[in-house]
């Protein structure tokens, strides 16, 4: 029901040609899910002007504020910060090769970022949180544990 690709490739042409320079990875969940609603979005009915359309761009892509309160901003960047430094030290496991650490501490980044900050925090919340996935798929691609 959710369904999303994925696509990674090589940007250098010495290696396009090569075996693994492409990797495309499914991700699938469940209709009933904790991240999404069971229901289908509300499409605009048909005909309707773009006008009537409600704007989901994110606030920081059309140049406003991000909705965090100003007593909560100091503790919402603290806990980035944290999660930076927990993923810093997952990439460390990773480049040496240690997958199931890394595994490890990338959840742990993501636990610190927590359900808050991935779905209403600042934009840079959202790039790590997205970041965090990615490096905890190549981790599973690595090890060819594949769903």
């Amino acid at each position: 029901f959710h369904r999303s690709l994925f696509a990674f490739c090589c940007r250098d042409s010495n290696c396009a040609s090569k075996d693994g320079s492409v990797r495309v990875l499914r991700c699938q969940l469940p209709r009933k899910n904790p991240h999404y609603s069971y229901d289908p979005p509300d499409y605009p009915k048909p005909g309707a002007k773009i006008t009537e359309v409600e704007d989901e761009t994110p606030a920081s892509a059309r140049g406003e504020e991000e909705n965090v309160a100003p007593e909560d901003a100091a503790e919402t960047q603290k806990k980035l910060a944290d999660a930076v430094v927990v993923k810093k030290e997952g990439n460390e496991f990773f480049t040496s090769g240690n997958l199931d650490d890394a595994l490890s501490k990338y959840a742990s980044a993501l636990e610190l970022l927590g359900e808050g900050l991935r779905k209403a925090g600042p934009t840079e919340a959202r790039q790590e949180y997205a970041k965090l996935r990615s490096n905890r798929a190549e981790c599973f691609l690595q090890q060819k544990k594949f769903a």
